[in-house]
């Protein structure tokens, strides 16, 4: 399964390094797909030893990309994380929380006005409602 443009390049091969559009077009990877790169990377640093090499191999991701993110050891290639970089890391102050729509109902309708479902509406008399009104 060749790409037209690239005689002699193997499809699956160069999907290793690009995303390949459904019309064929070869464009760089995109962030989703660096991010979730980056993600096992790093899963496979904390759980195993993993070499620059091995990255390449089952990621094609460049050594200047991975010295970007990760501490590269020069002799062995060896890639591990950088511990204060993360531990100095503080999460954004979390989001307040939206009110109850249940809890925050509008409880002083005006006069005359009566609650039909989630609405407030101006009573409607019939023909025989006779003399009641308020």
């Amino acid at each position: 399964n060749a790409i037209p443009m690239f005689v002699g390049a193997k499809k699956r091969w160069l999907k290793r390094f690009f995303d390949i559009t459904s019309y064929g077009d070869i464009i760089e990877k995109s962030v989703a797909r660096q991010s979730r790169e980056a993600i096992a990377i790093a899963s496979r640093i904390h759980y195993e030893g993993y070499t620059a090499t091995e990255a390449f191999f089952d990621f094609g991701v460049g050594r200047e990309w991975l010295r970007r993110y990760f501490i590269m050891d020069p002799e062995t290639k060896k890639l591990s994380l950088d511990r204060a970089r993360y531990s100095s890391w503080e999460p954004p102050p979390k989001d307040p929380e939206a009110p109850n729509p249940r809890i925050y109902t509008k409880l002083d309708a005006p006069r005359g006005y009566a609650r039909k479902g989630n609405k407030y509406q101006k009573r409607k008399y019939g023909h025989s409602a006779g003399g009641i009104l308020y």
